[in-house]
């Protein structure tokens, strides 16, 4: 029997946002919160909240986000919010 590749990481949403969190928390974003929404909402799981200093803080910290999804095959579908940077959705 021939095992599939996944594309996407199979860890579970919840250990996503942990990891994702102390990523931030490890690059210095403040007040960070994992809301648990699996029970709450059909169309996601778990929402990482964080809050920075800057505009170029929280630029550079979607950035490495996004890095990190791609090195671990976490899926996300697209950025919002890049025309002024005052608020990031990953």
């Amino acid at each position: 029997m021939t095992q599939t590749a996944h594309r996407f990481s199979t860890i579970l949403a919840e250990e996503k946002a942990e990891i994702l969190a102390a990523w931030l928390e490890e690059h210095k974003a403040r007040d960070l919160v994992v809301l648990d929404l699996h029970t709450k909402s059909s169309l996601t799981e778990c929402v990482v909240l964080a809050t920075v200093s800057s505009v170029r803080q929280g630029q550079s910290l979607a950035e490495g986000l996004l890095a990190l999804c791609r090195e671990r095959n976490f899926e996300f579908f697209h950025i919002e919010g890049q025309a002024t940077w005052q608020w990031i959705l990953l």
